[in-house]
């Protein structure tokens, strides 16, 4: 899509530009990877893979509080630990939440095993 920008300086000259500018609406995608089990009450290491335009990404379970992703080069995923609660057990429903640079939000859900 074509803008068109007009600046007017302090003495009141304008210069009038065009720019091709592209418009993200796209979400980004999230590719999740959980350990095989956990223990309740247990720390699990949670890894996701999102689009590189993602500034931000994070994990939850339940209606327990966001976990940030941090980018692992070794593990070339975003990687994060998880405090399990005490008392849950069975398939929990993980939700990843990832933001891209334009501010378009993408979801992903994945299922942890607790014993």
């Amino acid at each position: 899509m074509n803008v068109r920008i007009v600046l007017r300086d302090q003495g009141g000259a304008t210069t009038v530009e065009s720019k091709r500018v592209v418009v993200d609406g796209t979400p980004p995608t999230i590719t999740p990877t959980l350990p095989d089990g956990a223990t309740a009450g247990s720390t699990v290491t949670l890894a996701a893979r999102a689009d590189a335009d993602v500034i931000a990404l994070t994990a939850r379970v339940g209606d327990g509080l966001p976990v940030p992703l941090r980018w692992d080069g070794p593990a070339k995923a975003s990687v994060g630990e998880l405090l399990l609660p005490q008392g849950i057990t069975g398939s929990v429903p993980v939700l990843f939440e990832a933001i891209d640079g334009a501010g378009n939000h993408g979801f992903a859900r994945a299922t942890l095993r607790i014993r």
